[in-house]
């Protein structure tokens, strides 16, 4: 018996069924691009019947190349009939003449939150997208690996940066309600601490939820958090790498004095902007303008001590981030590399000065490769929650 199928792709738009478990009425596929998962397809429908799904390919393959489609089950990595399958797309043409596959989700009191995004923010928000105990066995022999590799003698730490939902619900519509089961990132770390002796793995939403009382930390039309929250992560981060090197000096409000900017490129300013309808349904919304906000940025009192240094080739790794190298030249503190996605742009500067040496590499995957020609301290390894449910790297 078939466990489904995907029927079409008109316009970049996957349409197709997978047959129901029994169980709630809703099911997760993974999505393989050339050979490389990318995201996450929620199908849904009755309980007693097949249950659909409709998920437009991420932006960044509609550049005129054909690629490689493929959706599996999560369960039995069952590969759907129909793929894989070869699909070339025009880069000037948006999905269904839609627009951009990500929307921004209207909240209340002005506030905006990522939504229809491949790691579906909002349904995991709903407790609909958690780690199975397949993932959480995979990323527990993904650590296992890293640990090996750093021999136990240099420390690993993970830490994941909650989305706003998480900071911020009270400012969600009306209705949404999140889900009383743990969160990935919760799963991850009771997993972690009870398998994986040794290894420290940080979630900073309870560190967020309390630094929130004092100051907004996210912006309303952004889904990354601002330098307050910024800061806020980094003061978090570095009070665990003292555990492990004492000699590195406490991140203090007193080391910074903040300046008043205004701030008017959020990345959800742009964004299709969408109403909560019903259960799991999207209402299109008139594009309006989410209005003016402020920033407070942060500048060290006493100058900073550290420098950025060119990267060499051997360090870049990402087509279009550069790797960043920075070195304050105090031989009493420990040298690092951290891997990190958007979310660290603010943190770079904060953390640096804590670091003899320390590099900040724009990837997903921990590089075996580079930390050995780095050979550093510590790592540090950043990632963003709404990442985690995709299937850790083979």
């Amino acid at each position: 018996m078939s466990e489904g199928a995907l029927e079409s792709a008109d316009h970049g738009v996957l349409s197709g069924w997978v047959r129901g478990l029994g169980g709630p009425p809703r099911r997760r596929l993974s999505l393989w691009v050339d050979g490389r998962e990318c995201g996450i397809v929620v199908a849904r429908g009755p309980a007693d019947g097949p249950l659909r799904f409709q998920h437009p390919l991420p932006e960044r393959f509609r550049d005129g190349q054909p690629h490689e489609i493929l959706l599996r089950t999560r369960e039995g990595e069952t590969v759907l009939d129909g793929t894989p399958l070869r699909l070339t797309l025009d880069p000037a043409a948006n999905p269904v003449g839609e627009g951009p596959l990500e929307g921004a989700l209207r909240g209340r009191e002005g506030w905006w939150y990522l939504c229809r995004d491949s790691n579906d923010s909002i349904g995991q928000y709903r407790g609909e997208l958690r780690l199975s105990p397949t993932d959480l066995r995979r990323y527990q022999l993904l650590l296992e690996g890293r640990q090996r590799h750093l021999r136990r003698r240099r420390p690993y730490l993970l830490f994941t940066v909650p989305g706003k939902e998480w900071v911020y619900p009270e400012f969600l519509p009306e209705g949404l309600l999140r889900s009383p089961l743990a969160r990935p990132a919760e799963q991850l770390q009771a997993m972690a601490l009870s398998e994986c002796p040794g290894l420290t793995v940080v979630d900073l939403l309870p560190v967020l939820l309390a630094g929130k009382e004092r100051e907004p930390l996210y912006f309303r039309t952004d889904s990354h958090w601002n330098h307050a929250g910024a800061f806020v992560a980094a003061r978090a981060l570095i009070t665990q790498v003292r555990a492990f090197f004492p000699a590195v000096p406490p991140l203090l409000d007193s080391d910074l004095e903040w300046l008043e900017r205004p701030f008017d490129n959020g990345d959800l300013r742009q964004k299709n902007q969408f109403a909560l309808q019903g259960a799991d349904g999207w209402q299109p919304l008139p594009h309006q303008d989410p209005g003016a906000e402020t920033q407070r940025v942060p500048r060290p009192r006493a100058g900073r001590r550290a420098r950025r240094l060119p990267t060499p080739a051997a360090l870049q790794r990402s087509p279009t981030r550069e790797t960043w190298v920075l070195e304050t030249g105090l031989d009493t503190l420990p040298s690092c590399v951290m891997f990190r996605d958007s979310f660290s742009d603010w943190l770079i500067w904060l953390l640096a000065e804590h670091f003899r040496r320390i590099v900040f590499v724009w990837q997903s995957a921990y590089d075996a490769e580079l930390v050995d020609a780095e050979a550093p301290d510590l790592v540090l390894h950043q990632v963003a929650e709404r990442f985690l449910i995709r299937l850790p790297e083979r």
